[in-house]
Parts: C-alpha cells; sequence; structure tokens
C-alpha cells in the first residue's frame, strides 16, 4: 500500500491553526461510541500565552477536525503531526498517518507493522515529507521500523549496540542535524546515536552509545517520580529532568536541564535557554526560537489538564489554566506547532532586526537627538534634587541619625543605609556573626524572609572573603525589600531540604548533607550515607551544633516496615530503627514533606492524613500511628503540611491547585481533629519541600494568613483565613486558586536567627 495524499479546502468547521502562527495544545475528547470506546470525535484547540505572567490571554476553540477523528498524535516533527488510529480489535489494523494542520495535507503510511507486537514507544520524521530523504522511523520494544513516504512496507530491523547488555527499549527519539538521539529510560541516562546508513535506494539504522548520565540526584530524594524529555533546539540536543512531588505527582519540586556539548559530546547543565522555547507533552518535545514567547519550558503532566512554564533563569514554575471551560472527558493533551515564516532560526532573527535597525535609524536620528536633551535635562534635574536632599539629611545632627538607625528593624535598617552617603556613614554595616543577642534584637526582621537560592545568575558577585552572593532574601510584604546573601562555596549546587529556627538543611549530591545559618554563617556537614539521597522527610530538634541535637529522615515506608534514620550530635554514623507497619496509615508517600519536633517528639503527616509520632528516649525509638485521620474534603488532595502553631500540631491541607485550604489542630485528649477557622494574630509560613513554621504576626496585617513561596505579578502570594481566598501584597484583589501563580523551586521560609 503506497502512499495516498489527500489535500482538502477548509469548510467549516476550520482547524484555528491554519490562520495563527504559534503552538497550539490540543486536548482530544473521549464521547462514548459504541464501535470505539476510545474515540477521540473532538478536540479543543489551544492557544499558548507568549508570557507566562498574568493575565492570562489563552484563548481555546472546540472542534472536530476530520484527519484529527479517533486519532492520537505520536508527535509533531517539521510542522506535521504523525498519527495513529488504534482499533481496539487488533494490532495490526492500526492506521499510521501524517498530516500538515496549516496545508491540510495528509499522508497515509502503510499500516502498523506486524512484526511490532508491541506499542509504539517512540517516533520521528527525519525531515519534511517532500524531502527525497524523509523518513518515518517507529520504535517498539528493541525493534524498530522504517519507510519513506510513498513506500508500501516498513522496514524492521533489530536494535543491537555492541557490548551493550541492555535491550534497546527507546522512550523518546529526536533528530539533529540528521543525526537520530534516543533516550533510554532508567536510573540512568542512557543515550543512543542513532545513524541513518543510506545508499539512495535502500537504508539501515546504526547505533552506539553516548556518554551515560547519572540521573541528578539533588531532588531525588524527596521526588522518586520524574518526567525526563528530550528536545532539539536550533542545532543543540536538550534533557530536561522535572522532578515531582512524592504525594500527588502534580507539583514540580526540582528541574534540571542538560544541553548535549557536541563538540566534546558531554553533556553540561544548562543556567539559560539562550532564547529557545520548548513545548512538552506525554512523549514528545517540539521548540522554536523565541522571537515573541518567553525563553523556558512550556510542560503538561499526565492527567492533568494544567499547563506548567519552568524558568531556569530563576528556577520558577508557573502555572496557567489553557481552557477554563475544558469540556469533560478530555484525554493527554498534544502539541502542534506549525511550520511558519515566523519561526524563524537565531541567524534569521538576527538578520530581520538588523534590516529593522537599518531602515529605522534615519526615523530616529531627529528623535535620538532630542532625547540626549531631555535625558541631559532630566539628570540635571536628578542631580539638583539629590543635592538638595543630601543638604537636608546633613543638616540633622549625627547622634540622632544613629539613635533612629539603632532602633529599625533589619530591612528598614538596610534601606536606612541606602538613602544616601550621610546615612550609609552614620549606620555602620551589620556584621551578622558578631552580633551579640541584645544587638541582634536592635534590628529584628519585621517577619521571617523567603530565602532563594539563586544558582543561575550569569555574573556571580562575592563578598569580602570571596563566597559567591547566590541568595536572595525577600521581604513576604515588602516589594522592594530583597537583598543578595553570601553563602559558603560548599553550599553551591546544594538543594534546600529542610529549615527551621533559622538554620536550614541543604542536600549535595547523593550522599552529602550539609548544615547553615545564613545569618551568622555557621555551616557544617554531618556523616555521609549512601543512601541520603533516598531520605524524603527530614528535619532536627534543635541547632544542629547544638549537644542536645538529634536530626531524623523517615527513609523507608512500605507494606512491609517503616524505617527511620536518626543523627545524634557526636556520633560518628547515622542510626537506624524499623518498626512494623501500621494497619491504616503510612502505606504512600508521607503526605508531608518535613515532620515537625514537638514536645520531645517527630510528627509525621501522611498522604491520607494520619498522624505518626517518633521518639526517641535512652537511644531507644518508638513509633506509633493514631487511629483517628484528618476528615478530607475530597481525595484530589495537593499537598498536606503539618506545623507547629501556638504550642499545637496544625495541619493544613491544600486542594487541587490550591481550589481549597482546610486548617485542623490536633487534640492530644481526643486523639482526633478539630477544624480551625481562624488562627487569631499567628502567620503560618510553608513551602511544601523543605520549611513549615508559624510565628506571631509583627505586623497586625499578617496575622490569620498563610504564607507560600508563590507569586503573582511579583509579589508573594498568600492565603487569607478570614476571607476564604488568596491574596497578594498591595492589592485588594483576590485569586481563587493557583493558576496563574508563580512558585520558586529551591528555596525556603526562614526565621533569622544568630545562634551559634
Amino acid at each position: 500500500m503506497g502512499m495516498t495524499r489527500s489535500n482538502r479546502q477548509c469548510p467549516p468547521p476550520a482547524c484555528p491553526i491554519s490562520s495563527t502562527p504559534f503552538p497550539w495544545l490540543v486536548f482530544p475528547h473521549n464521547f462514548k461510541s459504541k464501535t470505539k470506546p476510545r474515540a477521540a470525535e473532538k478536540q479543543t484547540f489551544c492557544t499558548t500565552t507568549p508570557s507566562p505572567s498574568p493575565p492570562n490571554n489563552n484563548k481555546s476553540y472546540f472542534k472536530s477536525i476530520p484527519e484529527l477523528r479517533g486519532k492520537f498524535a505520536l508527535g509533531c516533527h517539521r510542522g506535521w503531526l504523525l498519527l495513529i488510529d488504534r482499533d481496539i480489535n487488533h494490532i495490526d489494523n492500526w492506521g499510521l498517518s501524517l498530516w500538515n494542520p496549516v496545508s491540510f495535507q495528509a499522508l497515509s503510511l502503510p499500516p502498523h507493522p506486524s512484526e511490532l507486537r508491541h506499542y509504539i514507544d517512540a517516533s520521528v520524521l527525519t525531515c519534511p515529507p517532500e524531502d527525497e530523504d524523509s523518513l518515518v522511523v517507529l520504535f517498539s520494544r528493541n525493534q524498530a521500523a522504517f519507510c519513506r513516504p510513498g513506500d508500501d512496507a516498513w522496514v524492521v530491523q533489530t536494535c543491537e549496540v555492541e557490548g551493550y547488555d541492555e535491550e534497546l527499549c527507546f522512550c523518546e527519539v529526536i533528530v539533529c542535524n540528521g543525526v537520530l538521539y534516543g533516550r533510554i529510560q532508567g536510573p540512568v541516562y542512557d543515550i543512543i546515536v542513532i545513524e541513518i546508513n543510506s545508499d539512495g535506494s535502500s537504508a539501515r539504522l546504526s547505533f552506539r552509545p553516548l556518554q551515560r548520565l547519572e540521573l541528578s540526584d539533588t531532588y531525588y530524594a524527596s521526588s522518586p517520580k520524574v518526567m525526563m524529555g528530550m528536545a532539539e533546539g536550533c542545532g543543540e540536543v536538550y534533557l530536561f529532568e522535572l522532578h515531582l512531588d512524592f504525594c500527588t505527582a502534580r507539583r514540580v519540586i526540582g528541574a534540571v536541564t542538560w544541553r548535549l556539548d557536541l563538540a566534546r559530546m558531554a553533556w553540561v547543565k544548562v543556567k539559560s535557554f539562550n532564547g529557545h522555547v520548548f513545548f512538552r507533552c506525554n512523549g514528545y518535545s517540539v521548540s522554536c526560537h523565541g522571537e515573541s514567547y518567553s525563553e523556558g519550558l512550556y510542560f503538561v503532566l499526565s492527567g492533568d489538564n494544567t499547563l506548567y512554564f519552568y524558568r531556569v533563569e530563576d528556577a520558577s514554575v508557573t502555572a496557567m489554566l489553557p481552557c477554563a471551560n475544558l469540556k469533560t472527558s478530555w484525554l493527554s493533551p498534544f502539541w502542534v506547532l506549525p511550520c511558519y515564516p515566523r519561526l524563524l532560526a537565531p541567524k534569521e532573527i538576527e538578520e530581520r532586526i538588523e534590516d529593522h535597525r537599518i531602515e529605522e535609524s534615519g526615523k530616529n536620528k531627529k528623535l535620538d537627538n532630542l532625547k540626549i536633551h531631555q535625558s541631559n535635562e532630566s539628570a540635571d534635574v536628578i542631580h539638583a534634587k539629590n543635592e538638595t536632599t543630601v543638604t537636608i539629611f546633613s543638616k540633622l545632627p549625627e547622634h540622632l541619625i544613629t539613635l533612629i538607625a539603632e532602633h529599625l528593624p533589619l530591612f528598614d535598617y538596610l534601606d536606612f543605609r541606602s538613602t544616601c552617603k550621610y546615612f550609609c556613614a552614620a549606620a555602620p554595616l551589620i556584621q551578622y556573626r558578631k552580633l551579640t543577642s541584645l544587638e541582634a534584637q536592635n534590628h529584628p526582621p519585621s517577619s521571617p524572609l523567603l530565602m532563594v537560592l539563586n544558582n543561575h545568575r550569569d555574573c556571580i558577585e562575592t563578598n569580602d572573603v570571596g563566597d559567591p552572593l547566590l541568595w536572595d532574601a525577600i521581604h513576604p510584604s515588602r516589594l522592594d525589600a530583597k537583598y543578595p546573601m553570601s553563602i559558603p562555596k560548599s553550599f553551591e549546587g546544594a538543594t534546600i531540604t529542610f529549615s527551621s529556627k533559622g538554620w536550614l538543611l541543604a542536600r549535595k549530591k547523593c550522599d552529602s548533607l550539609l548544615f547553615l545559618n545564613p545569618f551568622t554563617r555557621v555551616s557544617g556537614e554531618y556523616p555521609r550515607h549512601e543512601s541520603l539521597a533516598w531520605f524524603p522527610g527530614m528535619s532536627f530538634s534543635t541547632a544542629p551544633t547544638s549537644p542536645d541535637c538529634v536530626t531524623i529522615a523517615m527513609s523507608e515506608f512500605t507494606d512491609d516496615r517503616i524505617v527511620i534514620k536518626y543523627f545524634q550530635h557526636g556520633d560518628e554514623t547515622w542510626n537506624h530503627c524499623e518498626f512494623p507497619p501500621h494497619g491504616k496509615g503510612f502505606k504512600d508517600p508521607p503526605g508531608s514533606i518535613c515532620p515537625v519536633y514537638h514536645d520531645g517528639a517527630f510528627y509525621f503527616l501522611d498522604k491520607a492524613g494520619y498522624l505518626g509520632v517518633f521518639e526517641l528516649k535512652e537511644e531507644q525509638g518508638s513509633w506509633r500511628v493514631f487511629d483517628k485521620h484528618i476528615p478530607m474534603r475530597c481525595p484530589s488532595m495537593f499537598s498536606n503540611n503539618i506545623v507547629e502553631c501556638d504550642g499545637r500540631i496544625v495541619a493544613v491541607v491544600l486542594g487541587h491547585m490550591g481550589k481549597w485550604v482546610d486548617v485542623f489542630r490536633w487534640d492530644r485528649e481526643t486523639e482526633g481533629w478539630n477544624k480551625v477557622e481562624s488562627l487569631g494574630n499567628w502567620t503560618i509560613f510553608i513551602n511544601p519541600s523543605s520549611s513549615c513554621f508559624s510565628t506571631k504576626a509583627r505586623r497586625p496585617e499578617m496575622g490569620n494568613k498563610i504564607y507560600f513561596p508563590r507569586f503573582y505579578g511579583g509579589r508573594v502570594v498568600f492565603y487569607s483565613m478570614e476571607m476564604k481566598k488568596w491574596h497578594f501584597d498591595g492589592s485588594k484583589e483576590a485569586l481563587s486558586d493557583f493558576y496563574g501563580t508563580k512558585e520558586l523551586l529551591n528555596c525556603c521560609w526562614i526565621e533569622p536567627s544568630w545562634s551559634e
């Protein structure tokens, strides 16, 4: 059976892709059918916003495109969709075709090759069908099948690599510069280079392994669920790791991106996408150069209709709703990237920009002269204002300025010093490490801070001792309060895993655990343990430098046993406690990554809302799970969080994407949970991945609120217990969920402390 071409004029309903040059996210719909229970007869086409920042201007169109009816997308290559029509009765009846959503040209391919007895795991179109070297290649288990558009049958061959013992089962294949790169999923990244050897009339595939890349263990401890993907971007190969949370696999807690250095054939970590935009769905990726889009990675998760955007520069993930009224029975969406002149290569973009500059240079010459004249006038005005301001300040007595400075909170003090040179001289720079307890009280922070570990700065500044300024300290209720802080060099590349009492724990590689007080800069390292990368929930009782400190981690939870590791200050190794499973709770991963130390014991909360307690007395550990669990509103829980608040154990439970929030308090007498309607004058700070604690509100407007490491329009998002809505500082606008918000990944809430 040869290739069948079909071209049709596009009668209503027209495909919206044909008239708009940007990527589309398409949701097939599974309406009940007697002949094809999974038939995708209709589709919802969703636009993508060039910038993930609010407001969301996405549009959607509900259509039924004949070429897509009952079919599923295996990939999008060079503007062509590779489609499969799965017949439920027999695999041999599966139909394959190529379809161009711009020209509406459809090309039928030979039927599913009978030699492939399993599902198609990966596929690729090497170049557009009109190219004489074009090949469609399918991969299923350890077999590959390929044909040229127009061939009557598939050529099938076994995938083998000399000296490679494992079976070559590809889960994704891309083409870059005429060479195929295949990814084999497992605990390591095995990338196989697939070369096409063609003599014009026939072709043959050859396989050779590339440098093995170990799976990044930085985030792996709290996320055994990893979404991986490859993409080609302007002649380069990229590799993505998206680490999902233990509890729901619906929230990204870490991300790592690699680029293949083709000169050295080695992988390097990426700190910038260099203007590229990637679009990832279940099974494949597409990309373009971001002429109008923000560079980053747009992606969807399995079973979720949320569109996410990952920005590598600040390690953040923004959640968007591509279609507010998505019809039910939707299936996994797929990306369509049409080929338009507007989607240009970097060199072409530079040429267009340069042509535009030459064209506009003559028009702007007079305007430039005017701007220079205006800017000189503006500079004179600003300089005059500054001179006037300094003159006014210099008339104040120096002792009065010093007295004012001594009673300012931390951020106000730093702002005070930056006002002018006169104030800077009168208010000396704070030497945090040398502060006494009394001096520290003179400059208390007005609230806990959000500490963001920023490893992605292009130009890293250092302090006076050469340590990198990689921290950003962010005040939750002050938009202008963001200050860089230095950390020891040993913390470069580390991931924050826990924070409490002004101290934090950070994991580096698979066996290294560090502790740090970022204000006194006291730091250290725990004894190494080969399984540290698998410890999901960590906590400590007091400051890690205290002789009474106990650090714990739940390292294993199965139907057979629960294992807790602990380390006592002064020990040389980690200790081990093993307990039999409870009848109901803790069969699944813990709902809260951060255990809470309360009244001499460590409390854990599992996914179903059961409370477990670990107590260590005279080097003997005990474990108990209470019978009563939290009365969950619905099973679609987003995260469970446990925190000590006003001397009691409190649980904060979030619905999917923050659509509902419930707070419960543990009653020790009844050993049950009571719902809480108000926190009073208390504020809770939560990062589900690293930190959960509470403080008395130092500002009245911060009381009875729950803060998260999310931002909306650059402002920190919090939940008001009084209004039962999400808000952000500086605005009366309310949010009903997390859509439109940006979450920072490698960060933690911390309450400044000068204890050593």
